[in-house]
C-alpha cells in the first residue's frame, strides 16, 4: 500500500498582486518575490513528483491547488 505527503499551493492573484505561498506538512513557503509564474512552479513541483489532485477556489482571486506524491 503506497503513503502519500500532501501540499497545497495557495494563489492569490488580483489586478494590483500575485503572492504564492506552498503549505507542507511541517512547514510553510512564501514565494513571493522570486520572479515565478504559477506555471514555472507547477512545473517545478512536477519534477519532484508532485501529483495535482485537486483545485479548490475559495474566493475571486485566490485559488487552493492541491498536491501528492509517494513517499519512497
Amino acid at each position: 500500500m503506497s503513503k502519500w505527503e500532501y501540499c497545497i499551493f495557495t494563489a492569490y492573484e488580483t489586478s494590483q498582486q500575485t503572492q504564492y505561498t506552498i503549505s507542507y506538512a511541517k512547514n510553510a513557503e512564501n514565494l513571493n518575490n522570486r520572479g515565478e509564474t504559477r506555471l514555472s512552479i507547477f512545473e517545478k513541483l512536477g519534477k519532484e513528483g508532485w501529483e495535482l489532485v485537486s483545485v479548490h477556489p475559495v474566493t475571486p482571486g485566490v485559488n487552493e491547488f492541491y498536491f501528492k506524491r509517494a513517499i519512497l
